[in-house]
């Protein structure tokens, strides 16, 4: 079994079957991680390698392999379900095949950040422009047209001549 912070129990395979002359598909424990390769394979308790071997996926029939053996080269997540496999006209039993999204602390890690960052940026952004608002609706020069402005300078330096 896995916890919740991934960490796995010791494994252990169980195979229930009912009869000893049905073939035994053979998958993995743990869950695979997407991306990684996995070998699926079918053999019975009395001869390991068989030949013209069908493999399902979720009872659809996805392969005939005459090695006896199916490989994923690339898992990706709608390769998780049941598997089963057929030799000779009897079925194993179905095995669940998990598969584990993991996603790259680099893109888990930075993503946070930036939003943060342009959060930051953008309300400091419009904090200055409404300083800038309010400070020049509060100066002379927004109340008056500039060429009652530039005519009252005039006035002013004429009369300090």
């Amino acid at each position: 079994c896995e916890s919740g912070s991934g960490e796995f129990s010791s494994a252990v395979n169980i195979t229930v079957q009912n009869d000893g002359d049905g073939p035994i598909l053979v998958s993995p424990v743990h869950p695979v991680t997407e991306g990684a390769s996995v070998s699926l394979s079918c053999s019975l308790r009395t001869q390991k390698i068989l030949s013209n071997v069908f493999f399902y996926h979720n009872d659809k029939l996805i392969e005939n392999d005459p090695r006896g053996e199916l490989k994923i080269s690339a898992v990706s997540k709608s390769d998780e379900g049941f598997y089963k496999c057929q030799y000779s006209g009897r079925e194993s039993a179905q095995s669940w095949m998990s598969v584990k999204v993991t996603v790259s602390a680099a893109d888990s890690s930075s993503s946070p950040v930036w939003l943060i960052v342009g959060l930051v940026c953008g309300v400091s952004l419009i904090i200055i422009l409404l300083l800038l608002l309010c400070r020049c609706r509060q100066s002379k020069c927004a109340d008056k047209p500039p060429d009652v402005i530039y005519s009252n300078i005039e006035l002013e330096n004429f009369g300090n001549k």
